[in-house]
């Protein structure tokens, strides 16, 4: 009876301390396929942030190009010396109408003054970007003969979020006025930051070094501080 009893002692002992060490190693196997997990998620979020990242420069070398292209055109030239004007504005149209990524397309005098948009707005024609803060580089650069992308601001047209991007507009090394490409930055936000997932609800995205939201899925975010 004493070893039947003995034994009866020992296998209740044995198997809480035999299970115990099952549900430790089921602990242990579960935090390390837990981290396993989670640093997994953060290597797949460090590419995907850094593929956004890069596609961004690439997107915005896109619009350089372009709007040099722009400033190279012979009628906008002609238009910013008071000629062809009609022409111009048709040719700014099409332009406009080609690319979705243009909220507009402006052309602006050596002081700044907007005169030729191709999209027409009210109150734009005369407007003169100097006194807009997050426009004013743009045309101390371009009067210094350089290319340049804006700060993100709300556009004077539409209130939604644009890039402008500027470049000088030269004939004959004079320089003769300046072409204006407002980038919509929502459209970006759709084509590239709406399409990236984290896990069941996670989403991308994109503040700047003042924590003003740039491109977001829900677009009522976008120009608010985060």
């Amino acid at each position: 009876m004493r070893n039947m009893s003995l034994r009866k002692k020992l296998l209740l002992t044995i198997t809480p301390i035999t299970c115990a060490a099952i549900i430790s190693l089921a602990i242990i196997s579960y935090h390390l396929s837990s981290d396993a997990v989670m640093s997994q998620q953060e290597k797949n979020m460090e590419i995907i942030v850094q593929k956004t990242v890069s596609e961004l420069d690439r997107w915005i070398d896109e619009r350089e190009r372009e709007v040099i292209l722009l400033s190279k055109d012979n009628l906008l030239k002609d238009a910013c010396q008071g000629r062809r004007s009609d022409e111009a504005q048709k040719r700014l149209i099409t332009y406009q109408q080609l690319s979705p990524v243009y909220e507009n397309l402006v052309l602006i005098d050596t002081n700044g003054v907007i005169f030729m948009l191709a999209l027409k707005a009210e109150g734009v024609i005369g407007m003169k970007l100097s006194d807009h803060p997050e426009y004013s580089i743009n045309i101390a650069k371009a009067q210094q003969g350089q290319v340049w992308v804006g700060d993100v601001g709300k556009s004077p047209v539409t209130g939604r979020p644009v890039l402008l991007v500027t470049a000088p507009i030269m004939d004959n090394g004079t320089f003769v006025g300046i072409v204006g490409t407002p980038i919509e930055l929502t459209y970006f936000s759709e084509q590239v930051i709406n399409k990236h997932k984290i896990g069941e609800t996670g989403y991308l995205f994109m503040v700047d070094s003042n924590g003003t939201v740039l491109a977001h899925p829900e677009k009522g975010n976008i120009l608010k501080l985060h």
